[in-house]
């Protein structure tokens, strides 16, 4: 039974796994050898005569917290330098385990540095964002995660100076299954309105569903649609259920085939969208990573009348921030990584 889990947890590796080697396939192997410390020396001893060369040993009882050590860590993130990582012993599974876990953080990670980066980091307002943000970029630039690093500087629907408050009337991008309302109902205590845009037609149904069943249908006035920098429609040729996607040119100019097309959906400018509607948020949020640029550029009329409150999920190197400091620059902007690894939130208020 155990075997069977581990070939099946094997095979949802972000990698390519192999279930065993044999003393031909060791010849000039350079192997990362990672178990319990009496079944690594042995196994070292095996590989060595067969011609292996053993880059590293990590033994499964070095392992605090379930984390990385630093060591392996930089010798993970140079793929480079080794040809495979080897797995032996009991604690297999565990080590498993935690192996997809650092490589699914990993690919997340870009090394490269960019100056938005630190043209965000300029404009926070207070300590504790730019020493998350801060700490945030140096474990990119390392390879390397830690858990809860951010927890001071506040959750994205609990951060102390930018949260939902009794009377709020919110319009949120992208909700997904509406667990937004949930976390807005509990810091205003349940004293809000909201209007929502969920452009996944199936999501969209599942978000109705809930709100219904949570009793906030009279709350919030759900409309399929999505949020972008102009009204009308917009595809994509790939799309999760975070959104962003490769967005496709819709000029008249490039033919399109029906197989390129993931995604299509009809999006509003948020400008747009509070004319027709006549509700006029006090609180913005823009909740799937890869928008948030695009969501404001559709939303300068209302940002700049109306200054509401804004949490923009997005990556460090957003240029979100950078068009509302231009249009209102005594907009107050705040920081928090979420626990989201490679981006994180802005908060802002004037």
């Amino acid at each position: 039974m155990e075997q069977q889990l581990f070939s099946q947890q094997l095979a949802d590796l972000p990698v390519a796994p192999i279930a065993a080697l044999s003393d031909p396939q060791c010849q000039g192997l350079r192997l990362i050898v990672a178990g319990e410390t009496a079944a690594s020396a042995r196994a070292v001893q095996q590989l060595t005569a067969a011609g292996a060369e053993i880059i590293a040993i990590f033994g499964a009882d070095s392992v605090v917290g379930w984390a990385i050590p630093p060591d392996c860590a930089e010798l993970l993130a140079a793929e480079t330098r080794y040809d495979a990582l080897l797995l032996i012993g009991p604690a297999e599974l565990m080590l498993l385990d935690i192996f997809a876990a650092y490589r699914e953080r990993l690919r997340l990670y870009r090394p490269a540095s960019d100056p938005r980066e630190q043209q965000n980091l300029a404009w926070l307002s207070d300590e504790v964002s730019r020493r998350v943000l801060t700490q945030q970029l140096y474990l990119l630039r390392h390879h390397c995660y830690l858990d809860g690093f951010s927890a001071e500087a506040g959750g994205q629907y609990t951060h102390p100076k930018v949260h939902a408050v009794a009377g709020e009337q919110i319009l949120c991008i992208g909700p997904y299954l509406g667990k937004p309302f949930q976390a807005f109902a509990l810091t205003s205590g349940g004293q809000f309105q909201a209007h929502c845009l969920e452009a996944n037609p199936f999501t969209y149904a599942e978000l109705c569903i809930n709100l219904v069943s949570w009793g906030m249908h009279q709350q919030v006035r759900p409309v399929c649609a999505g949020a972008w920098s102009s009204t009308g429609m917009v595809a994509f040729a790939s799309e999760g259920h975070t959104g962003g996607g490769n967005v496709l040119a819709l000029d008249g100019h490039t033919a399109l085939q029906a197989g390129e097309i993931d995604l299509a959906i009809f999006t509003y400018a948020v400008d747009d969208y509070v004319r027709e509607s006549g509700f006029v948020p006090t609180l913005l949020e823009s909740g799937r990573i890869g928008i948030a640029t695009e969501v404001v550029k559709g939303a300068k009329e209302t940002i700049c009348r109306h200054k509401p409150k804004l949490i923009l999920l997005d990556y460090p190197h957003t240029e979100a921030i950078a068009l509302i400091k231009q249009w209102v620059p005594e907009y107050q902007v705040y920081y928090s990584e979420c626990g989201r690894g490679s981006y994180g939130v802005f908060f802002l208020q004037i």
